[in-house]
């Protein structure tokens, strides 16, 4: 999961793009490592805010209001700053996969439905990333199909047939 993660945000710095990273610790962590790899200078870039991260669980309380998800509280998170980048961001978010943990699938489906509405006027490419293990119950199928519907694209990993299965469901 990092490598890819990686290689996505990897492919934004080089063109320019800011990077937005919403996911827990030990992803953070991942994909950091994974990134200096590719040659990407992680701890100036964060130094410079063209690489914010922050903290899955954390932000998701901040976008709590009255028990619900309010996905028009992410907005001031992708203000991105004038630093002779190319304006657009690159972003990566476990903030549905999260709620999908917690049981919570339509808040899942709700955010991922609201989220490029709420960034509107930001130019903004996102990939989010879900462990198939929270949708392997046949309830939950069809949360994951809403979710997969409000992206323009799907991809499992290699090698997880749980994705691929429940994908092809």
């Amino acid at each position: 999961m990092a490598s890819d993660v990686a290689a996505y945000l990897q492919r934004g710095y080089v063109q320019g793009d800011q990077l937005r990273i919403i996911s827990t610790a030990d992803h953070m962590a991942a994909i950091a490592r994974q990134l200096a790899h590719l040659g990407c200078p992680v701890e100036r870039a964060t130094a410079l805010g063209t690489l914010v991260w922050w903290d899955a669980a954390t932000t998701l309380n901040a976008l709590m209001s009255d028990g619900r998800v309010d996905p028009l509280r992410l907005r001031p998170m992708f203000h991105l700053a004038s630093n002779g980048g190319t304006g657009r961001a690159r972003v990566y978010g476990e903030l549905s996969d999260l709620l999908a943990a917690h049981g919570d699938l339509k808040s899942a489906v709700a955010l991922e439905q609201a989220a490029p509405h709420v960034l509107t006027g930001a130019s903004a490419d996102i990939l989010c990333g879900y462990r198939s293990t929270h949708f392997s119950a046949q309830a939950t199928c069809e949360a994951l199909r809403g979710i997969c519907r409000a992206h323009d694209e799907v991809r499992s990993s290699p090698g997880d047939d749980l994705a691929a299965w429940l994908l092809r469901r």
